[in-house]
């Protein structure tokens, strides 16, 4: 007993102890990424001057607008807040990242105080980006405007960073008269999965049943049921059936690069032992199919149908390329030279499938800056000179960067970067002058702009004038030939892989308003922008957005460098 006694003592104590040292943690030193002060997790139950309040007891309004997104960055899960707040009795924000299912929380204080003196008191958006995360988590987001008052924050959202293709389920069961019940989690509503394939093992592991369950709106939890089971062992499989999984844009698992073509994860149960008397063991042949809940019915001639329907469309496919490529052998292949502003990575994407396309069609496309290296203005001219047209990809930043021309100001981002750095003002007007000038734009493009910088030149919208397009570059004595090309698109992968990478542009644009401003800054005066002119975006070794724009006119960017959460 007294050994006992002692043994409990001693846990005792060891256990206060590491709550001590955890409690005493020493609260470093913070890091300044403008306009703010960076602090850690050890330093959000200090005594900082960030939490107290205003000689006069005011404390902030509590932030009207709080959105959570996960991201994919370099094959890494993170997570974005977005929120709007007034600046009104305000020093600062503190974030908490609260891990469902454990007792993880990841701290960070973004202290303005020094920044927000004698600043106006108007609102404004925030965004703080924390990255890594760990993938495949259920996040809960607590943010709290400094100093902290009782109800001046907003209500804790929920945001996770699965992975679709990682996704897996436990598998429950449960036996109940001639009956094998089985049920499972859907997935994340994100990956917006359509199907489950449920498959029935014996014990040797070979397909007794496959089942095609249906997701459902309303339920968090599907369930189908297996009769006439014999007595034995069996084992169930779970996994994502993902229609389109070799067709860039539209898959539902994607590898880390974000590429389709990769397999689902599969959820396995444990091992089930069936015990009983009367049975109907099931056939390999006997594939099903079941909606949510249900038993399952024949689906053998299903898949023959879709068999037959998939040869009969190749089939098809087949004679209309054999048709296509027998005309177009009569179509004399044009040159032409690609000059674009490098938007974000999903716009550069969209541009490289718009290549490969127009080399299909006849319409051999080289990108200006990989066919002329440092920009060697002789070179330059002699290629503008030999093509037979030329395409200027009008987009928001090209529009933007105009702009800032007519103001004798550019940003230093654009000459970092090679396709944008060829563009200049000058050789604008050098292409307007070649009378070979053809301006494309995709749909999110602003439209203002074209008619006003290029009043004489035509532009066509991608993809929906892109047989336009060709047929102007081809001319007139080819249109037969021309008119099987442009049937041809509708059925071409490329085609519709240029499109899917089109939409995929236009929904960043769309979902992500400040994307121009956190890549590029702002503009500065061309006297100013010296070939060097770079500015430092590491620091200790991470990647941050740093931004100088004054809070009281433009969106305040904040992202900051963050430890991966486990």
């Amino acid at each position: 007993m007294l050994q006992k006694d002692t043994m409990e003592q001693f846990l005792t104590a060891f256990i206060l102890t590491l709550l001590f040292i955890h409690n005493s943690a020493e609260c470093p030193k913070p890091k300044y990424i403008e306009p703010y002060y960076l602090y850690p997790t050890n330093c959000c139950q200090k005594d900082l001057d960030v939490f107290k309040p205003f000689p006069n007891g005011k404390y902030p309004e509590k932030p009207k607008i709080l959105e959570l997104t996960d991201f994919l960055r370099n094959g890494k899960r993170g997570i974005k807040a977005v929120w709007n707040a007034s600046l009104t009795h305000l020093k600062g924000f503190k974030i908490e990242y609260e891990f469902k299912g454990s007792d993880k929380k990841i701290c960070r204080i973004l202290d303005f105080s020094e920044f927000l003196k004698n600043k106006s008191n108007s609102n404004h958006d925030f965004k703080f980006e924390i990255y890594p995360v760990t993938k495949n988590k259920e996040i809960l987001v607590h943010l709290y405007p400094l100093p902290e008052s009782g109800n001046n924050y907003p209500p804790a959202q929920e945001v996770d960073t699965f992975m679709c293709r990682e996704w897996i389920s436990k598998i429950d069961y449960s036996l109940k008269d001639d009956a094998l019940i089985v049920e499972f989690k859907q997935g994340p509503s994100k990956c917006n999965i359509k199907v489950y394939n449920l498959t029935l093992y014996d014990g040797q592991l070979r397909i007794l049943k496959e089942v095609a369950v249906s997701s459902s709106k309303t339920l968090s939890e599907l369930k189908h049921k297996f009769y006439g089971l014999c007595p034995g062992i069996y084992e169930i499989s779970v996994e994502i059936f993902d229609e389109f999984w070799n067709v860039d844009g539209k898959c539902i698992c994607r590898a880390p690069n974000g590429r389709c073509g990769v397999q689902c994860f599969r959820s396995k149960s444990n091992r089930i032992e069936v015990v009983g008397s009367s049975c109907t063991m099931p056939s390999s042949t006997n594939m099903t199919t079941a909606k949510t809940g249900l038993a399952t019915k024949p689906k053998s001639s299903f898949k023959l149908t879709i068999f037959l329907a998939i040869i009969g469309a190749m089939i098809g496919l087949l004679l209309l390329v054999l048709s296509f490529y027998c005309f177009k052998r009569t179509i004399q292949e044009k040159r032409g030279l690609l000059f674009y502003i490098e938007d974000h990575s999903y716009h550069c994407e969209a541009i490289d499938k718009f290549v490969s396309f127009m080399n299909k069609s006849k319409c051999k496309l080289e990108v200006a800056a990989r066919l002329v290296k440092g920009g060697d203005p002789l070179r330059l001219s002699f290629e503008i000179q030999k093509s037979d047209f030329i395409i200027l990809v009008y987009s928001k930043a090209l529009h933007k960067r105009i702009q800032a021309w007519k103001s004798n100001q550019d940003y230093v981002n654009f000459l970092k970067e090679d396709n944008s750095a060829l563009l200049t003002a000058s050789l604008l007007k050098e292409l307007k002058a070649s009378n070979k000038l053809i301006i494309c734009k995709f749909p999110q493009a602003p439209k203002s702009g074209i008619s006003s910088e290029f009043p004489s030149v035509k532009c066509y919208t991608l993809t929906k004038e892109l047989n336009l397009l060709i047929q102007q570059i081809h001319g007139t004595g080819v249109d037969q030939e021309l008119t099987i090309l442009v049937k041809s698109n509708k059925f071409n992968h490329k085609f519709n892989s240029l499109t899917n990478t089109i939409k995929d542009a236009a929904n960043f644009e769309e979902n992500s308003s400040y994307w121009f401003e956190d890549k590029y800054i702002c503009p500065k005066k061309m006297e100013s922008l010296m070939p060097d002119d770079t500015e430092k975006f590491l620091l200790d070794g991470y990647e941050h957005s740093i931004y100088s724009i004054p809070i009281s006119y433009m969106f305040e960017q904040i992202n900051a460098n963050n430890d991966t959460i486990a």
